[in-house]
């Protein structure tokens, strides 16, 4: 996924670079305090990869029912 993809892109170019990451899936009361978390810098992480769809809209927009 992402999170992948920039992790391989970080440490080729920023050797030693640690990658600490959140990943969300869908957006709810939970989901948004955790981004209230990392928008103030009290997240332990330095990436966060947002899906705000549940499953991370796989049959593209406007399939949900």
């Amino acid at each position: 996924g992402v999170t992948e993809a920039v992790l391989a892109e970080a440490t080729a170019k920023l050797p030693g670079f640690q990658l600490s990451s959140k990943q969300i899936n869908g957006i709810d009361r939970k989901t948004c305090s955790i981004l209230k978390l990392y928008a103030s810098g009290k997240l332990p992480a330095n990436f966060l990869e947002v899906m705000a769809c549940p499953g991370g809209c796989v049959n593209g927009p406007c399939s949900l029912s």
